[in-house]
């Protein structure tokens, strides 16, 4: 993410599968695809890049991108299945904030680039 015009806040909070309108949502959102029968055990988002994370994690936490800066995310995702079959994940909304808040404002454009590719799961 690169913040023009001002810093930016990128919720930190774990990712869920709570689909929500721009602006209702608590966390950055992930769509879960699948052919069996699967789960989203747990996410998590970090910056590989070392943006500031502040606030308590998991419950208003947030990484600063200062104006004109790029940061990187990182969003590690643990799916568990309970029929055999094809899963794949989506991030579907960015929540962020203009100041130094947990995220509320939501992105959700032009993000169709960031799909895992389908995965063969089985469930033993």
């Amino acid at each position: 993410m690169t913040s023009f015009d001002g810093d930016a806040y990128i919720d930190g909070t774990s990712p869920d599968l709570t689909g929500s309108a721009a602006g209702v949502g608590t966390e950055s959102d992930l769509d879960l695809t699948t052919t069996g029968t699967a789960a989203l055990t747990s996410a998590t988002i970090t910056s590989p890049s070392g943006a500031t994370l502040s606030g308590t994690v998991n419950a208003d936490a947030r990484f600063l991108v200062q104006e004109d800066e790029t940061e990187r995310f990182t969003i590690t995702a643990v799916v568990t299945v309970s029929a055999d079959g094809f899963v794949n994940i989506a991030l579907t909304e960015i929540l962020y904030a203009l100041t130094d808040v947990d995220g509320d404002l939501g992105y959700n454009f032009n993000l169709d680039d960031y799909k895992t590719p389908d995965l063969f799961m089985n469930a033993n």
